[in-house]
C-alpha cells in the first residue's frame, strides 16, 4: 500500500492492530511491510485480517465480527500510517500538518482507529478517532471543533495580539491559541483520542477536517483468486473504480478532461441547433 505518484500523497500503511474481531479478542498488531506473507493453518484467521483491512477502507463489521462470547461490544480496528505529507490542507486553504496539529501519535505516525459498537439487538454503529499526542489542556481541547469564526472570537476573547497573525486563516488562529497557553513553547501533551467521524455535530470543524484527510489514506482492494471472476464482479469492478478516481486526480489528466468537456459541449450544442433548424423548416412553432 505505497503512495501513488500523483497529485495527493497517498500515506503508508505501517501497522494494523485488531480487537474483538471474530477470533481476535484481546488487541494485536500486525507490521505491514511492502511484501507480506500470512502463513497458518486453516481457519486460523488470516482472511480475518485481511478483511478487518477492507472494513476500515471500504465498509463495516457485521454483528457477528465481533468476538464470540463479547455480546454486546465494541469491534476496533487500527490502522498506523506513515510516508505522511510534509504538508497537507485540513480545514483551510493554506496548508498545515499533522505535527503541527498535534494529530500524530508518540512514534510520530497518524493512528486512525474506527470503533463499531455493536448493540444487544445487533445493530452496528461507526466512529473513527485519531489517536494521538495532544496539549494537556481543557482550554484547548476543543480547539479543532472550532471553525474559523469561532476562533476569531476565543482569540479576541483572549486577548491575545494580533501582530504577525492572519486571522483569515485557522492554522495560524489555532498557533497563536494554543502559544497563549504555552508561553514558553514547551507544550505538554497527553495521549488523546480526537473524535472526527460518528455522532458529531454538523457544526463541527473536525468533520472538515476528517473529510480531507480521507483523501490521503491508501487505496485498499481485496480480491478473492478462489472464486469465478468476471468483469460484472464487484472484485473487479470496485478497484477498477479506484484506480480511474485515483488516475483522474493527476495534474496531467484534467486539462484533456476540461478539453473533452468543451467538445462534447460544441458538439452537443451544435447537433441541437441542427436538430431546432429542421424543426423550424418543418414547423416554426414546433421548433
Amino acid at each position: 500500500m505505497r503512495a501513488s505518484q500523483n497529485k495527493t500523497h497517498n500515506m503508508n500503511l505501517s501497522k494494523l492492530k485488531l480487537k474483538n474481531f471474530r477470533g481476535y479478542s484481546n488487541e494485536i498488531g500486525i507490521n505491514i511491510d511492502d511484501l507480506n506473507v500470512l502463513i497458518g493453518r486453516n481457519d486460523i484467521g488470516k482472511s480475518s485480517i485481511l478483511e478487518a483491512l477492507d472494513i476500515f477502507f471500504n465498509g463495516k463489521p457485521d454483528k457477528n465480527d465481533i468476538t464470540i462470547g463479547n455480546g454486546a461490544g465494541q469491534i476496533e480496528i487500527t490502522c498506523i500510517f506513515d510516508d505522511l505529507p510534509d504538508s497537507l490542507t485540513l480545514d483551510d486553504t493554506v496548508k498545515t500538518s499533522l505535527k503541527d496539529e498535534f494529530l500524530l501519535n508518540s512514534e510520530q505516525k497518524l493512528e486512525i482507529k474506527k470503533k463499531f459498537p455493536v448493540s444487544g439487538s445487533g445493530s452496528v454503529s461507526e466512529e473513527s478517532v485519531i489517536v494521538c499526542e495532544y496539549p494537556d489542556n481543557e482550554d484547548l481541547s476543543d480547539l479543532l471543533s472550532k471553525k474559523r469564526t469561532t476562533l476569531k472570537l476565543q482569540f479576541e476573547e483572549l486577548g491575545i495580539n494580533a501582530d504577525g497573525v492572519n486571522k483569515n486563516r485557522s492554522k495560524e488562529l489555532r498557533n497563536a491559541i494554543r502559544n497563549h497557553f504555552y508561553i514558553d513553547g514547551q507544550i505538554d501533551t497527553v495521549t488523546k483520542e480526537i473524535k472526527v467521524d460518528g455522532k458529531l455535530d454538523n457544526e463541527d470543524n473536525k468533520k472538515k477536517i476528517w473529510t480531507s484527510l480521507k483523501k490521503y489514506l491508501p487505496i485498499y482492494s481485496l480480491f478473492f483468486v478462489d472464486k469465478p471472476l468476471n468483469d460484472q464482479d464487484s472484485d473487479i469492478q470496485d478497484p477498477m473504480k479506484e484506480i480511474v478516481k485515483e488516475v483522474l486526480k493527476r495534474d496531467a489528466i484534467s486539462p484533456l478532461l476540461e478539453r473533452l468537456k468543451e467538445a462534447v459541449q460544441e458538439a452537443s450544442t451544435a447537433m441541437a441547433d441542427e436538430t431546432i433548424n429542421k424543426l423550424n423548416d418543418l414547423d416554426s412553432e414546433l421548433g
